[in-house]
Protein backbone atom coordinates (compact mmCIF):
# COMPACT_ATOMS: atom_id res chain seq x y z
CA UNK A 1 0.00 0.00 0.00
CA UNK A 2 2.90 2.34 0.68
CA UNK A 3 4.03 1.94 -2.92
CA UNK A 4 0.59 3.01 -4.16
CA UNK A 5 0.65 6.22 -2.11
CA UNK A 6 4.15 7.05 -3.34
CA UNK A 7 3.03 6.41 -6.88
CA UNK A 8 0.00 8.67 -6.52
CA UNK A 9 2.21 11.42 -5.12
CA UNK A 10 4.52 11.19 -8.09
CA UNK A 11 1.62 11.29 -10.53
CA UNK A 12 0.29 14.45 -8.87
CA UNK A 13 3.76 15.97 -9.03
CA UNK A 14 4.01 15.05 -12.72
CA UNK A 15 0.65 16.68 -13.45
CA UNK A 16 1.76 19.82 -11.64
CA UNK A 17 4.98 19.94 -13.67
CA UNK A 18 3.00 19.43 -16.88
CA UNK A 19 0.62 22.25 -15.94
CA UNK A 20 3.56 24.49 -15.08
CA UNK A 21 5.18 23.74 -18.45
CA UNK A 22 1.88 24.40 -20.24
CA UNK A 23 1.59 27.65 -18.29
CA UNK A 24 5.04 28.74 -19.44
CA UNK A 25 4.19 27.87 -23.05
CA UNK A 26 0.92 29.81 -22.91
CA UNK A 27 2.67 32.79 -21.34
CA UNK A 28 5.31 32.74 -24.07
CA UNK A 29 2.74 32.44 -26.86
CA UNK A 30 0.66 35.24 -25.40
CA UNK A 31 3.68 37.49 -25.01
CA UNK A 32 4.76 36.80 -28.59
CA UNK A 33 1.31 37.66 -29.90
CA UNK A 34 1.23 40.89 -27.91
CA UNK A 35 4.78 41.87 -28.91
CA UNK A 36 4.54 40.98 -32.61
CA UNK A 37 1.24 42.57 -33.47
CA UNK A 38 -0.24 41.02 -36.61
CA UNK A 39 -2.56 42.82 -39.08
CA UNK A 40 -5.68 41.99 -37.09
CA UNK A 41 -4.04 43.60 -34.08
CA UNK A 42 -7.07 43.89 -31.84
CA UNK A 43 -7.88 40.16 -32.11
CA UNK A 44 -4.25 39.24 -31.54
CA UNK A 45 -4.13 41.50 -28.50
CA UNK A 46 -7.27 39.95 -27.01
CA UNK A 47 -6.06 36.42 -27.74
CA UNK A 48 -2.59 37.18 -26.39
CA UNK A 49 -3.94 38.63 -23.15
CA UNK A 50 -6.26 35.63 -22.76
CA UNK A 51 -3.31 33.24 -23.18
CA UNK A 52 -1.29 35.18 -20.61
CA UNK A 53 -4.18 35.10 -18.11
CA UNK A 54 -4.74 31.36 -18.58
CA UNK A 55 -1.00 30.72 -18.30
CA UNK A 56 -0.75 32.70 -15.06
CA UNK A 57 -3.77 30.91 -13.59
CA UNK A 58 -2.31 27.51 -14.44
CA UNK A 59 1.08 28.55 -13.06
CA UNK A 60 -0.46 29.76 -9.78
CA UNK A 61 -2.47 26.54 -9.41
CA UNK A 62 0.70 24.55 -8.74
Amino acid sequence: MKYLSERLGREKMGKCNAKRLLGYILLALGALLVLFILPAWIWCLIFGVALIVVGVLMFKEC
